[in-house]
């Protein structure tokens, strides 16, 4: 699942606003990507493998996820929301960097969901996966924000989002190559090497629109 730089519109695709006013994003997800491999156990053992924080741990069952760390936060929430009925072994590595900004727990979140749809007679649709990873993220782990992130590692490519407070839409951008290779061209994406985290302005943005 790929991360994402966004355009413009960020903000708008929090529930607070565009419950009240219509909300709209321009993204993109770059070739960066979270992976993850899901391999079904004989027993009802959980073992997770993150190569990211460079840690394994094993859980004799799903009940016994509320003993994982807090390191493990986000990957115990997409499990919890999914309840698995079955064990597995499941090894999770990014391109990317802890707290960069990109979006990158969503895309931990869908790489995730992802595997486990795999074994699903009754899969689950695009909308439907960007779904469960928000309410694993946004929800199960109350992390503040938006809905941008969960939708463009999903969909993937060049997309405009409308946020609205009966539907969200996502409209693929069908844009000419030499274009999009321009754009390349005059972006430079950096790493500061510091932990972006928007938690704090997210929260202030809902006190804000929830008091006008």
């Amino acid at each position: 699942s790929p991360v994402r730089i966004s355009f413009g519109g960020g903000g708008s695709d929090t529930t607070a606003y565009f419950s009240k006013y219509d909300g709209a994003v321009v993204n993109a997800t770059i070739s960066l990507y979270s992976y993850a491999s899901l391999f079904k156990r004989n027993d009802l053992k959980i073992s997770i493998d993150s190569l990211d924080l460079n840690k394994k741990i094993t859980v004799d069952n799903f009940n016994s996820l509320n003993s994982l760390s807090e390191e493990f936060g986000l990957i115990k929430s997409v499990i919890k929301t999914i309840k698995p009925n079955f064990g597995f072994n499941l090894i999770i590595h990014s391109d990317f960097p802890r707290g960069s900004g990109l979006g990158g727990s969503s895309a931990v979140c869908a790489s995730i969901i992802g595997c486990f749809n795999e074994f699903r007679i009754d899969k689950w649709n695009d909308y439907e996966i960007a779904e469960i990873a928000y309410e694993s993220e946004r929800l199960q782990l109350d992390v503040a924000g938006g809905w941008q992130d969960q939708y463009s590692t999903v969909f993937g490519g060049f997309n405009f989002m409308e946020f609205k407070a009966n539907q969200n839409l996502i409209h693929p951008l069908r844009i000419k190559k030499q274009t999009l290779l321009e754009l390349e061209n005059n972006i430079i994406l950096c790493y500061s090497n510091s932990t972006h985290k928007d938690d704090n302005i997210h929260r202030t943005q809902k006190s804000n629109t929830s008091s006008e």
